[in-house]
């Protein structure tokens, strides 16, 4: 009688835990989340392009350069000057029609400035001292005050020969947008920085000048090209001064204690050109004089006798 309640009791009891392990049990745990199921913080929009301005309006140098793809890395690595100035300054006025702040350290080198346009580079900052939102934001509203199809201006690299200092690093070269107001500069300074030509500085007038800009005063500022020159003698520009060569000039010394007494026809007399035919070296032995052979003093020339003239014979009479 007492196995039937028994077996209903049973049921029971596995029915409840037919159900319990039914139940999710989720009491104190979070469920983890799938990174692909995680959302992404979406990228901020670039900026539209600063409202044109001066000969910027109705459009301006970064319209022109607004739907150009930025530089590779690939690319930039192959960048060369003086030939490929223009392209490296193309570079960055597509990444600031992007407003791609995050391209900024391929085209700059690692201590890239800015400052006034002036290659003495006065007042100059670090570019990359905020991140470079301060230039990024400045230059974009100084490129906004050019004409879309503004002229880049390079001054030729000549002679051929300066052409090998921009290109082996040297020396630096210097390019600029410039208004045809002439009211506004855009300048660059490329130089080479581990084997890739790179922005080095970027000079720019926060605001457009209502006037001719007055050069401040100060050293005299760099040439924008390499200078090539040449000497006008053998000891060359190292003895210039004022472009006139100064003679090289030896110093006549004593010799040591003990020493032979100095050959007055050596080659360091005042005068006396080393290496020159009949003329020893220096530190040669003197050679040998010969004493002249002596010589029979000349007598006198006699004393000059005058000619005795015989007496005149008288003519013949006539008829003889």
């Amino acid at each position: 009688m007492l196995r039937a309640p028994l077996n209903c009791l049973g049921i029971v009891v596995l029915a409840g835990l037919v159900v319990g392990c039914n139940t999710p049990h989720r009491v104190g745990k979070v469920p983890k989340e799938s990174p692909t199921a995680q959302a992404k913080e979406p990228a901020p929009s670039p900026r539209p392009l600063p409202a044109g301005s001066a000969e910027g309006v109705p459009e301006s140098l970064l319209h022109e350069y607004e739907a150009r793809e930025p530089a590779s890395a690939a690319e930039i690595a192959t960048w060369q000057l003086p030939f490929q100035a223009k392209r490296i300054a193309v570079a960055l006025l597509t990444l600031a029609a992007k407003d791609d702040l995050a391209g900024l350290p391929a085209v700059f080198t690692r201590h890239a400035r800015w400052g006034i346009p002036d290659r003495r580079e006065f007042d100059a900052r670090p570019i990359f001292a905020d991140g470079g939102r301060e230039f990024f934001d400045t230059f974009r509203d100084a490129a906004s005050r050019f004409a879309r199809k503004e002229a880049f201006f390079c001054p030729p690299v000549v002679p051929p020969a300066a052409q090998i200092y921009v290109r082996n690093g040297a020396e630096p070269m210097w390019c600029a947008y410039l208004s045809k107001d002439g009211l506004d500069v855009l300048a660059f300074k490329f130089v080479y920085e581990n084997g890739s030509a790179k922005i080095d500085y970027i000079g720019l007038q926060p605001t457009r000048a209502t006037a001719g800009i007055a050069a401040r005063k100060g050293p005299m500022p760099p040439p924008m090209t390499p200078q090539v020159k040449r000497g006008t003698g053998p000891v060359g520009p190292f003895m210039s001064a004022g472009g006139e060569t100064i003679p090289l000039q030896i110093e006549r010394r004593d010799g040591p204690p003990g020493g032979n007494p100095p050959n007055p026809a050596g080659a360091l007399a005042p005068g006396a050109l080393a290496g020159a035919p009949g003329t020893p070296a220096a530190g040669s032995p003197a050679p040998a004089t010969t004493p002249a052979p002596a010589t029979a003093p000349t007598p006198a020339p006699a004393a000059e006798k005058k000619p005795t003239t015989a007496p005149a014979t008288p003519a013949p009479p006539p008829g003889h």
